[in-house]
């Protein structure tokens, strides 16, 4: 049996949620010197810090749909009812970086 993300529909704890389709791009094992930005397949942008939500987390979770197929050793294969998984909520602390210009030149 083989199960694969068909999709994943994030509630984001701030009021916003985010629908990624696939299994989404993995993040980088390996310690880069410049994480990467942005993710190139799905991503979310909090448009304000943690702080203000009770805790100072944010809940986040997941719900993901997969599709099922099957296949045997005789050649026989098929699928299955699609499945459904949803995560328990993980606390996610969302800080804010602010930038000041300083000097302008044209």
């Amino acid at each position: 049996m083989t199960a694969t993300p068909a999709l994943s529909a994030w509630s984001m704890g701030d009021g916003g949620s985010v629908t990624c389709s696939g299994a989404g791009t993995p993040y980088p094992a390996a310690r880069e010197a410049k994480p990467p930005e942005r993710s190139p397949d799905c991503g979310y942008t909090y448009s304000a810090p943690s702080s203000s939500a009770p805790g100072g987390y944010f809940p986040v979770s997941v719900t993901t749909h997969w599709k099922v197929a099957w296949a045997t050793t005789t050649g026989l294969t098929g699928t299955e009812p699609d499945l459904t998984t949803t995560s328990s909520s993980l606390r996610l602390r969302v800080s804010e970086i602010q930038a000041l210009v300083t000097r302008v030149q044209p």
